[in-house]
């Protein structure tokens, strides 16, 4: 169960509106513009640009031959810490 599903579906309305008038080849900073007027349209309450707080690490271990890596955000919503693990090719 999502926790804002109505929020979520609200914002990949917007998302969606944007790119099917927009199409692809853009900047980002075009969609961003777009993206922002389209959540004013609907009254999606948003902040541009946010700050977040990210601690990024990496790890090489030469035993297990794969690179560890972890991530940790300070957002909204207390994500949890997550870590992904790739073998090396």
């Amino acid at each position: 169960m999502l926790l804002y599903s109505d929020l979520t579906y609200a914002i990949n309305g917007a998302a969606f509106h944007v790119y099917n008038k927009l199409g692809h080849g853009f900047l980002e900073a075009v969609y961003q513009e777009a993206l922002e007027i389209e959540f004013q349209r609907r009254n999606i309450p948003y902040e541009r640009e946010k700050e977040l707080k990210i601690i990024f690490t990496i790890t090489f271990m030469p035993q297990a031959t794969s690179w560890v890596y972890s991530t940790t955000s300070d957002v909204p919503m207390n994500l949890k810490k997550s870590v992904l693990s790739f073998k090396s090719v």
